[in-house]
């Protein structure tokens, strides 16, 4: 499985209902590519969190394909609890291991396979500070993966009423903490009030809040866990800038 050009809708709707069907060993038609698809949105993500944990840019990709080929294969929704973490948590721990695994047997087989033959000093070292680093890595990655997802939604919303040149025209101001950095312009652009941008603006940041907590709130148990992650990405976008 690698990423594709067009990529899937960011979290479907029935993610964690999905993973607890499937943990009940009910036969989905679509639980394969659903469960597939979601991996695709947190391809890049774990990604730039092996890179960040230390695993060069040649084997990156190659380990990314791996891992999620076993978190599949070896049914790793099927260990998911979200009473224990979010899901982009588990994911990300699970993509750790995997890598500290890969890399013991990489030692193993340098020294001629056995189980004998494994030499942990050959298995990197992995300071704090370079985990934390790498988990912010991830976190951003991810924030920007659901800020993209929500954005292009909102967008399509515009377009089907047949307002895209509004969207286009306010959406620079939807992450900015004043608005539309020059209103008058925006207004005389559009041939409407600039009273009437500043409501753009608003009902936009409104509809962009709204397509968020829907993006998130597949992979939390509730309402206030959604509330909650959704302030956790404003913030980490907000601190990437």
């Amino acid at each position: 499985m690698q990423p594709t050009s067009n990529k899937p809708a960011l979290f479907p709707a029935t993610a964690w209902t999905l993973v607890r069907r499937v943990q009940a060993g009910e036969s989905l038609p679509t639980a394969e590519e659903a469960l597939d698809a979601l991996c695709q949105t947190y391809w890049e993500p774990v990604r730039r969190y092996l890179r960040a944990l230390g695993c060069v840019e040649a084997e990156a990709e190659d380990v990314t394909q791996e891992f999620f080929a076993s978190f599949l294969r070896t049914g790793g929704f099927e260990r998911a609890n979200p009473e224990l973490a979010k899901l982009r948590t588990f994911i990300k721990l699970a993509a750790g291991n995997f890598l500290s695994n890969h890399w013991r047997n990489k030692s193993t087989q340098r020294r001629g396979g056995g189980a004998g033959a494994e030499n942990i000093d050959e298995v990197p070292e992995i300071a704090e500070t370079e985990r934390s680093m790498a988990e912010q890595a991830y976190d951003r990655e991810w924030a920007q993966a659901v800020l993209s997802a929500a954005l292009a939604k909102v967008a399509a919303g515009y377009a089907k009423r047949g307002r895209a040149d509004i969207f286009e025209a306010v959406k620079e101001g939807l992450l900015r903490p004043g608005g539309i950095a020059d209103a008058p312009a925006v207004a005389k652009r559009l041939g409407i009030p600039e009273s009437q941008v500043r409501l753009a603006v608003h009902r936009a940041r409104q509809r962009l809040a709204e397509t968020l907590k829907a993006e998130v709130s597949a992979t939390v148990e509730d309402a206030a866990q959604a509330d909650e992650e959704v302030r956790y990405l404003i913030g980490v976008i907000a601190h990437a800038q």
